[in-house]
C-alpha cells in the first residue's frame, strides 16, 4: 500500500515538472572568429599533424596483402 501511494505521488509530481531543456532554448551567436577557430580542427587542416592513421591494404588473393602507411616523412 505504501509503495502504491509513493508511486502515485511520484507520477503526480513528474506530470507537473517540465524538462529542463523545454524551459528556454539556448541561442548562441557565433562570430567569424569562432568559425575561423573551428576550421583549425577540420581534417584537411590537421592531416599533416597526424601520422599512422591512413593504412591502405591491397589484397593479393587468399589471405595475403600489402599495405602503404602514412608516416611523418611520407609513405
Amino acid at each position: 500500500m505504501r509503495l502504491k501511494r509513493l508511486s502515485v505521488l511520484l507520477i503526480a509530481f513528474l506530470s507537473f515538472v517540465r524538462p529542463v531543456g523545454a524551459v528556454q532554448p539556448v541561442t548562441a551567436q557565433l562570430s567569424a572568429t569562432d568559425y575561423a577557430r573551428a576550421e583549425g580542427f577540420l581534417g584537411w587542416n590537421t592531416a599533416n599533424l597526424v601520422t599512422g592513421d591512413q593504412v591502405t591494404p591491397v589484397w593479393l588473393g587468399g589471405d595475403r596483402f600489402w599495405y602503404r602507411n602514412h608516416a611523418r616523412d611520407g609513405h
